[in-house]
């Protein structure tokens, strides 16, 4: 993909703030080989919800989003192994985003599913419904490691 239109973003809050989007909702199933565009649409994406719906923690003094987990469907081995319910990778900054200089938009993705990032996504499910308080979540990362 080389760009996004309108994106719907969950945003919660796991030990940092969060932009939690779904992959194939842009166009990615969030697999390994995939990295540079997750890489690239995550920087964007999560810098668009910082400026569009900035959060602040009650007791913490920082704006966020500051962190983005792109989520897709896990894999067949994921599911197989560990029983996973979801995958994602979550992209870290590596610098500042420059919208009109296109080498800005890059980042570093995080081997595992992320701790912080799992505990967010689980937030953003709770909060819609979709996982209650003692079930089960099992969370693969984007090469295969879970939590």
């Amino acid at each position: 993909p080389r760009g996004v239109g309108k994106v719907t973003v969950d945003i919660a809050y796991g030990g940092m703030w969060y932009a939690i989007v779904d992959g194939p909702s842009i166009g990615l199933e969030v697999r390994p080989e995939e990295a540079a565009d997750i890489v690239r649409l995550g920087e964007m994406i999560k810098v668009a919800a910082r400026e569009q719906h900035p959060v602040t923690h009650p007791e913490v003094d920082y704006t966020g989003p500051d962190i983005i987990a792109i989520r897709g469907p896990p894999s067949a081995a994921g599911v197989a192994r560990h029983g996973a319910h979801s995958r994602n990778a979550v992209v870290m900054s590596t610098g500042e985003l420059d919208w009109g200089r296109p080498a800005t938009w890059k980042g570093n993705i995080d081997r595992s599913p992320c701790g912080s990032g799992t505990s967010a996504v689980m937030a953003a499910l709770h909060a819609k419904g979709e996982l209650a308080v003692g079930d089960e979540f099992v969370h693969e990362g984007i090469l295969g490691a879970t939590f």
